[in-house]
């Protein structure tokens, strides 16, 4: 019996490699999306806090350009 019935059967080394945001032109949006690469090897129970750091950051920078 499956360890997590009804769930789907996934080969999980068919999965797609991670790939590298497309440069934006804005340093700082790059910087932080160039963070997104420390996803790769880290447990998913820390994806959050990275998360949450990257999105703070980009609303900081959406934040300063739209305020002058």
């Amino acid at each position: 019996m499956p360890e997590n019935p009804g769930a789907p059967d996934v080969d999980l080394d068919d999965r797609a490699a991670p790939v590298s945001p497309t440069p934006t032109g804005h340093d700082d949006v790059d910087a932080l999306l160039a963070e997104l690469g420390s996803l790769a090897g880290a447990p998913v129970a820390e994806h959050v806090a990275v998360f949450e750091r990257l999105h703070l950051g980009l609303r900081g920078v959406l934040d300063a350009t739209t305020a002058g």
